[in-house]
């Protein structure tokens, strides 16, 4: 039976992100954005909940999400299994994005956006 690990995400940069070396001299990306969904409760508040995504890119980016950017990231799920943490009899897992394109997106603006900048979000 066939199966998709597909994740498409647009969020926020939640720090700079942080150019590494693996032993054998591969280059890869580390990052994290956040999304939020809101919306209004039984008793009419408005609600948000935010969700962290750590994101890995294999290789050298032109542009380096900074905090704060607006980042569009397209890739699939992986998660690892964390023997040596278990937690009531649950192993732990270990959840990220493999980015599978070059992060695209948009620094971060201190005046308010127009409609209109945010339809050019992926000229990052």
């Amino acid at each position: 039976m066939p199966s998709l690990n597909s994740v498409t995400l647009i969020g926020h940069a939640g720090k700079d992100a942080e150019s590494k070396d693996t032993a054998g001299g591969k280059k890869y990306v580390r990052f994290a954005i956040a999304t939020s969904e809101n919306w209004k409760d039984k008793a009419g508040e408005w609600q948000e909940k935010t969700t962290w995504h750590n994101v890995t890119y294999w290789g050298e980016l032109y542009k380096m999400p900074q905090k704060g950017d607006l980042v569009l990231v397209q890739g699939k799920y992986e998660s690892n299994k964390k023997d040596d943490k278990v937690f009531y009899g649950v192993s732990a897992f270990n959840v990220k994005v493999l980015a599978e394109n070059e992060p695209k997106g948009k620094p971060k603006q201190s005046a308010p956006q127009s409609k209109a900048d945010d339809d050019d979000m992926l000229n990052f």
